[in-house]
C-alpha cells in the first residue's frame, strides 16, 4: 500500500480509502458500522484525532540536510521521521525527541534527487518532498 501512495504522492493524484471493520447482512436486511460511530449519531470534535504540522526548510537543499519546525504545539508522542527515495525505499529513519526550537537532520551524502519526507507520530502519518540538488 505504502508505494502506491508514494506513488500517488509524486504524481500529485490524492488517495483516500476506508476499512470497514464489521459488517452484518441478514436475508435483504444489512447493516454495517465504521469503528464505533453508529449511522444516526453525530461525529463530534472530541471524535477526532488531533493533527500536527511542519515545517521542512530549506527546500530545496544543496546539503543533503534540513531542519524541520513545529506549527503547532510540540507534540507529547515521539514522532518517526522516514525518508523515501523515489522507488519507495527508506534511506533514513529515526525516532526522536522534539525540540522546541526545531529539529536538525543530517541525511549524509544522499544522490540528486527528489525524496519524500514521512512523519509518523501515533495513527497519523505526515509527507511532504524534499529536492536535493
Amino acid at each position: 500500500m505504502k508505494k502506491y501512495v508514494l506513488l500517488a504522492f509524486l504524481c500529485g493524484v490524492t488517495l483516500s480509502y476506508a476499512q470497514t471493520t464489521e459488517y452484518t447482512g441478514i436475508q435483504n436486511q444489512s447493516t454495517a458500522s465504521f469503528g464505533d460511530i453508529e449511522e444516526d449519531e453525530p461525529l463530534s470534535n472530541s471524535e477526532i484525532k488531533s493533527d500536527f504540522d511542519w515545517k521542512l526548510y530549506p527546500n530545496p537543499t544543496t546539503t543533503s540536510s534540513f531542519s524541520l519546525d513545529w506549527l503547532d504545539p510540540s507534540p507529547v508522542q515521539l514522532p518517526t521521521l522516514r525518508v523515501y527515495n523515489t522507488t519507495g525505499q527508506v534511506v533514513y529513519q529515526e525516532t526522536f525527541q522534539v525540540f522546541p526550537t526545531g529539529n536538525f537532520f543530517d541525511l549524509g551524502d544522499l544522490p540528486t534527487g527528489l525524496y519524500i519526507i514521512e512523519l509518523e507520530m501515533a495513527d497519523l502519518i505526515k509527507t511532504k518532498k524534499l529536492q536535493v540538488l
